[in-house]
């Protein structure tokens, strides 16, 4: 990967394209939570008829989130006021969350795109992200960078929520 001047070359399958690039993004991050690292009281939630037991506190978070690793090993899942449960934490097209899913604006950033941001800091500064995710609260020029689980990623996520990025595509 070259970065020159408003554009970036990426080698992609042994051809070499050029990228434009664009400045005043916000860029944020999202986690998926461990429930073992909260500690409020339990709350009843019935899903697919069967009663399960979180932390409030969790919850409230996998309401933000959209995933959180619950205490039972598995994930529970938020999504249009509904709760899920699933084997992995996953994107809003059923694909399983990895790091470098970035969730856009689909009207100014067409689906399943590779985007860099070069303006972050190392090492996702040369990460070539997929844009493969979508969220109620990513309008525009906002981007939001799927950093990992646990409080490790809640921190890595602080470090790059960042104004005024620069992002090629």
């Amino acid at each position: 990967t070259v970065f020159s001047g408003s554009g970036v070359l990426i080698q992609s399958g042994g051809s070499i394209k050029q990228q434009s690039c664009s400045d005043g993004w916000f860029i944020t991050g999202y986690t998926t939570p461990f429930e073992s690292d909260y500690s409020g009281e339990f709350i009843t939630i019935v899903i697919n008829d069967i009663e399960r037991e979180f932390r409030q506190d969790f919850v409230d978070d996998v309401n933000i989130e959209g995933w959180g690793h619950t205490l039972s090993g598995d994930y529970l899942g938020s999504y249009d006021d509904m709760f899920f449960i699933g084997s992995d934490p996953l994107d809003s097209n059923g694909n399983v969350l990895i790091i470098g899913t970035v969730a856009v604006d689909p009207t100014i950033i067409e689906p399943n795109s590779n985007l860099i941001i070069p303006t972050l800091p190392e090492p996702w500064n040369e990460t070539i992200f997929l844009a493969s995710d979508v969220g109620a609260g990513i309008i525009g020029k906002h981007i939001d960078v799927y950093v990992g689980e646990g409080l490790a990623a809640v921190q890595e996520s602080f470090r790059i929520t960042s104004q005024n990025n620069t992002v090629c595509q």
